[in-house]
């Protein structure tokens, strides 16, 4: 039993005399390749952080970098040990098993390359308001996997990346302009020129309504009713410029113009309801 102890104690040291130098350059190789790996990823992360708009595509490179380093590390470490054949056996195994995750995790995958196309195509931006599937809100988080919206009635909204890539998407505000409207009713003997001229006017007094030359408000006429004329109102906005909520703001500019039409003395009928009574005359005294 000493013998055999012995044995495998000194080839054991045989092995390390000759293949130590190899496995110490090795491990150095692929502590080295890691360490560099792990340096530019946390470098581009960072950098992640100070640009969310880009931080998904920044993010998704420092990964590759990371995972190509030690990938190289890996086969320097093994190509050193003599283990040549072993480099290309695992490199078949692991291609065989992306196979089998592809598969088994089709989804991930469809929603992981769809995050990557959104992060270089970039349709939207953070912040900016989009529509998918009857889903609306403004875009708070891009990631890999999701998009994070959050409604205007404060709900949280996780859409998968491939319905964003496979659905029409609506984006209400990639320049940060949006455009809102709301109507008006007046009685049909008033002057609609000057009325429109004070509208205007009113609007011009809100700061956070658009007045560059193509985006300045302007009212047109809807339909006309039975003695009243209905005017639509309509407004540009830029999200990226006002802290408030647009729908605030819209309702600011409404207040705004109908107390101007009150001071004025714009008459602007309510609905007119008609009851007829059907009952004779003489049933009705009994």
């Amino acid at each position: 039993m000493i013998e055999s102890l012995a044995e495998k104690l000194h080839n054991t040291l045989d092995w390390f005399s000759t293949k130590g130098a190899d496995l110490l350059v090795g491990v150095i190789l692929l502590a080295l390749f890691s360490f560099i790996g792990s340096f530019l990823r946390k470098k581009l992360l960072k950098q992640a952080a100070k640009t969310p708009e880009k931080g998904v595509v920044i993010g998704f490179i420092g990964n590759i970098m990371m995972a190509v380093m030690v990938v190289v590390g890996l086969s320097l470490f093994l190509r050193e040990m003599g283990w040549s054949r072993l480099t290309a056996g695992l490199l078949a195994g692991a291609g065989f098993i992306s196979i089998v995750i592809g598969i088994a995790f089709k989804d991930i995958g469809e929603n992981f390359l769809a995050g990557i196309l959104l992060a270089f195509s970039r349709p939207f931006q953070i912040g900016d308001r989009i529509e998918v599937d009857s889903n609306s809100g403004r875009v708070l988080q891009l990631n890999l996997r999701n998009t994070h919206l959050r409604t205007s009635d404060g709900r949280d909204v996780f859409i998968p990346n491939s319905l964003l890539v496979n659905r029409v998407l609506t984006n209400y505000t990639r320049d940060g302009l949006m455009r809102h409207d709301f109507l008006i009713e007046i009685d049909d003997s008033e002057d609609i020129g000057k009325v429109t001229q004070l509208i205007i006017k009113t609007m011009e007094g809100v700061q956070q309504v658009q007045q560059a030359q193509r985006l300045k408000p302007f009212v047109l006429i809807d339909s006309f009713g039975s003695n009243t004329v209905k005017l639509k109102v309509f407004l540009w906005l830029n999200l990226r410029e006002i802290e408030t909520s647009s729908p605030i703001i819209k309702s600011r500019v409404m207040k705004r113009v109908h107390e101007m039409l009150l001071n004025e003395g714009i008459a602007m009928p309510g609905s007119i309801i008609e009851i007829k009574n059907y009952e004779k005359p003489d049933a009705a005294n009994k």
